[in-house]
């Protein structure tokens, strides 16, 4: 009896979800232009876009000729080591 407690508790302690945002998950994900992101990086803005089940505001920049402005449909290309995502317009 007392292994079997054992191996429950065990295997209930394998369950645990630490909730921490890897970034490397965002890799490919498609999202939304939540604030204006400036063109050839030139200004840091925000896209929502969905990261491990859940639904997120990141900091993104674009190597874009113009301006990727609110409401602007985008992909995830890359991430930078600082956690920035790097971004470009979802072709239509």
């Amino acid at each position: 009896m007392m292994v079997l407690v054992g191996l429950l508790m065990f295997y209930m302690r394998k369950l645990n979800y630490s909730g921490t945002l890897k970034m490397k998950n965002a890799l490919g994900a498609i999202g939304e232009v939540y604030t204006t992101i400036g063109a050839k990086r030139s200004n840091i803005g925000k896209v929502q876009i969905k990261v491990q089940s859940s639904l997120r505001d990141l900091e993104a920049l674009t190597d874009h000729d113009t301006d990727l402005t609110q409401g602007v449909v985008i992909k995830v290309v890359e991430v930078t080591p600082n956690g920035i995502l790097i971004v470009k317009p979802q072709k239509k």
